[in-house]
């Protein structure tokens, strides 16, 4: 290497950051990103992705390339019953296929092929998406969907974009707002969840095993512990489906639509308690790591 300057130069074509932010070559972003462990993609997509036009360049072709296909969409078919009891639901897994781009070259969509072990399963999801034209803030009325970003974040974002392909028996949808929302939840749970393990500790310890999130050995707990437990308790669930009616309740403020109740949104009274167990059956299977770390 002939000098610094041919590694690190200072922004010259328009990109944001103050005159003092130093620029990194596409190619030491990527493998910066590369080394980040999985479970810090979330604040990847949501911090360095906002650094500057290079930076939200390489963290996107990340996720396109290795993220996405690791991603699937899980569409549920509810019976409304009463909290606390089983629901019965027909399944059916979309697992990523490609994407497509726009005529500037962008890859903005989508396209998520069905496993169709029953085909009777792709006939109810194209009978619900003929009833109802979906909105930017909701999919269906009677079905419920989940992103999963393996090992990572699995949450309800809203499928904006959504479109349905009965011949092909795929769907599509516009993937950054989608990774957005999911993103953002993911990192309202952590918080949320760092939030509860220190109000507890911070308690006395002979009222450590008390409340919600119970401790049963407080002598030998510490804290990586204490976070590792509270969100495999399924208290939590309480705390996934606050943090879904907050994100809900501001997409229809963006989109300019009045928010009843959530349980407006999901249909019935017991749905969202249901929709948030499903989110945290799936997540309490992720590897937690022994703190969150945010960049």
């Amino acid at each position: 290497m002939a000098d610094n300057e041919s590694l690190i130069i200072m922004p010259s074509n328009g990109e944001s950051g103050s005159p003092q932010t130093l620029c990194l070559p596409p190619e030491v972003i990527g493998n910066l990103i590369s080394i980040l462990p999985e479970y810090m993609m979330p604040c990847v997509w949501w911090k360095l992705r906002s650094v500057c036009q290079s930076w939200k360049a390489e963290v996107e072709r990340a996720f396109r390339t290795k993220y996405l296909t690791d991603t699937i969409i899980v569409f549920h078919q509810f019976t409304p019953v009463p909290v606390g009891e089983a629901t019965d639901a027909t399944h059916l897994t979309f697992e990523f296929d490609r994407l497509s781009a726009s005529e500037d070259g962008d890859a903005i969509r989508a396209f998520f092929r069905a496993r169709l072990d029953d085909p009777m399963k792709f006939e109810v999801l194209v009978n619900a998406a003929s009833q109802r034209t979906p909105t930017a803030y909701q999919t269906f009325d009677s079905i419920h969907h989940q992103v999963t970003m393996a090992g990572i974040a699995t949450s309800d974002p809203a499928l904006e974009g959504f479109e349905l392909d009965s011949d092909r028996a795929e769907v599509s949808v516009l993937w950054k707002p989608m990774i957005s929302q999911l993103m953002g939840d993911e990192l309202r749970l952590r918080r949320r969840a760092s939030e509860l393990a220190e109000a507890k500790l911070a308690r006395a310890t002979h009222e450590q095993a008390g409340g919600p999130y119970r401790i049963h050995k407080p002598r030998t707990l510490n804290p990586n512990f204490s976070l590792w437990m509270i969100q495999r308790h399924r208290s939590f669930i309480d705390e996934i489906a606050k943090v879904r009616e907050s994100r809900i309740r501001k997409h229809y403020e963006e989109c300019g639509a009045q928010f009843e109740s959530i349980e407006a949104h999901d249909g019935h009274a017991s749905s969202p308690y249901h929709k948030s167990e499903k989110i945290w059956w799936v997540r309490i299977r992720f590897r937690s790591p022994a703190q969150y770390v945010e960049l």
